[in-house]
């Protein structure tokens, strides 16, 4: 039978253990009102910078680009300029067709609001001027940028044609700078057929198709001439331009131009 003392002794211990416990439920409480302000902290601050609204700003021409307020990040997408297409000139029991140009590189990037600054300049890659009618060669297209943040570079001009030759049709923009960076499309070559003792068509090459625009049909060489077997101007934003085309001797065609570039910034604003 335990004594008076130890019998207070474990009453004492019994206190103190259920002090410590008290003790212990009660740095649990304020612990966990201190992570639930941390934590509801945390998604206040998050939920304030959600973004609230998507909005674009498209440029053909050159110029500056001033970020919208409250932007928090975009994504840029620059086309740079088509090429030409090429132009024909009969040759004598020959139907011929020049070549297409080629179409823009395409170049995508993510930037946010801090990466951008105030502003930055736009450049607009011009499309490639069509080849003249004597068998010219088309011009190539500019490139297109956003500072040198972002660039697509522009594409070759078909070469023209005048023989039963060979040559070639204008090969598309080299890849630039950007987080995804696309070389374009070459243009269609040209065709030459005897002639012989009836009338024979030539058909120009197609233009190169760019990531926004289709190429310009190529020209056909019948009998009656232009405009039928001019090159077409390329369509939309960046792509090469036709090649022209002759049937014989008697007339010459010129090449279509290619597309300008274009870009177009998607900007996320935050609240």
């Amino acid at each position: 039978m335990k004594s008076l003392s130890d019998i207070l002794t474990t009453i004492q211990q019994g206190t103190a253990a259920a002090n410590g416990l008290t003790q212990v439920l009660t740095n649990a409480t304020v612990n966990s009102s201190s992570l639930q302000v941390t934590i509801s902290s945390t998604i206040l601050a998050h939920s304030s910078a959600a973004i609230v609204a998507v909005t674009k700003q498209i440029f053909t021409t050159s110029t500056n680009y001033f970020p919208t307020a409250n932007m928090a990040y975009c994504i840029i997408e620059c086309i740079g300029g088509g090429g030409g297409g090429g132009g024909s000139s009969g040759a004598t029991n020959f139907a011929i067709g020049a070549n297409g140009g080629g179409a823009g590189g395409y170049s995508k990037l993510y930037a946010t609001a801090a990466a951008l600054g105030s502003s930055q300049a736009v450049t607009i890659g011009a499309g490639g001027a069509g080849g003249a009618a004597a068998s010219g060669n088309g011009s190539s297209g500019g490139p297109t940028s956003l500072g040198s943040l972002c660039i697509a570079n522009g594409a070759a001009g078909g070469t023209g044609q005048n023989s039963a030759t060979i040559s070639t049709p204008g090969i598309g923009g080299t890849a630039g700078t950007g987080d995804f960076a696309l070389p374009g499309a070459a243009g269609f070559s040209g065709n030459y057929i005897p002639a012989g003792g009836s009338v024979g068509a030539g058909i120009g090459g197609q233009g190169g198709y760019s990531f926004y625009g289709g190429g310009g049909r190529g020209g056909i060489g019948t009998g009656s001439g232009p405009p039928l077997s001019l090159g077409i101007a390329g369509v939309g934003y960046g792509s090469g331009g036709g090649g022209g085309a002759t049937n014989t001797s008697t007339y010459s065609s010129s090449g279509g131009p290619g597309a300008p570039g274009i870009v177009i910034i998607t900007e996320f604003l935050h609240g």
